[in-house]
């Protein structure tokens, strides 16, 4: 995803099949798509090496920021003249998502020793499906099926319509008590039995049925009262929302 200023990485992937017991290297080099090189990302070209066992190697592709709603741009990688190996795909689509539009993605990060997501996760509709729904609560609760499966439920206080504002000393929804917000974020076969955290509501839109039409929100929470957080965005039809200083 890029940025509204500066650059920031898109990590690529490279990967053998099986290991081997001899090094396996093969040239690389980025190609114009919808996205072109020095508009939307900086060029590179090169060779990485798989030493004896090794199976997979990251390349960092620099992703240029701007603040024009140029909609999501696709570049390639190509691989080319492998040693030690058979080639496969030679050539891949690396995504760029544009923040100064709207779209439809789940960020997360969950802090070492969160136990829901560790590391970094991206979701957008290019990896999965996402559903918005109401729930009894009259909040609204996403589910999003990628190659695991992510839920997401929002509530404000005393089962009110769910509107934009922030949400502070949230407990796990459905069972929070009666004047506090409800949140729950949880997937992948990992859930909390108890939760604390924040959240604040940025866009919530609906249609004469109730039926969301936009939303936005920020999250935080901690599993079980523990330290680690989980943190991220969810965004469905609406923008990003960055911060930046002028």
């Amino acid at each position: 995803m890029k940025g509204n200023t500066g650059s920031s990485d898109a990590i690529v992937t490279l990967a053998v099949s099986m290991p081997s017991s001899s090094p396996v290297s093969v040239q690389y080099s980025t190609q114009d798509g919808s996205g072109h090189q020095g508009i939307d990302y900086t060029p590179i070209t090169g060779t990485v090496t798989f030493g004896p066992q090794v199976t997979s190697q990251t390349i960092s592709v620099p992703v240029l920021g701007d603040r024009l709603a140029r909609g999501n741009k696709i570049f390639h990688m190509k691989l080319s003249q492998p040693t030690g190996a058979a080639l496969g795909d030679a050539l891949s689509n690396i995504g760029i998502l544009d923040p100064n539009i709207s779209l439809t993605a789940l960020t997360m990060y969950g802090q070492p020793g969160d136990y829901i997501s560790s590391g970094q996760l991206l979701v957008s509709t290019a990896d999965g499906t996402f559903t918005p729904n109401r729930n009894f609560d009259q909040g609204v609760s996403f589910s999003i099926n990628n190659s695991d499966f992510w839920n997401l439920d929002f509530a404000a206080p005393n089962n009110t319509v769910l509107v934009p504002g922030d949400y502070e000393n949230a407990q796990r929804f459905p069972f929070q008590p009666s004047g506090v917000p409800g949140l729950s974020v949880y997937g992948a076969g990992r859930g909390c039995n108890t939760l604390t955290g924040r959240f604040s509501v940025l866009k919530a839109k609906y249609d004469a049925s109730g039926n969301v039409k936009s939303f936005a929100a920020d999250f935080e929470q901690h599993c079980e009262g523990a330290s680690p957080a989980l943190a991220g965005s969810i965004r469905y039809k609406s923008k990003l929302q960055q911060i930046f200083c002028e």
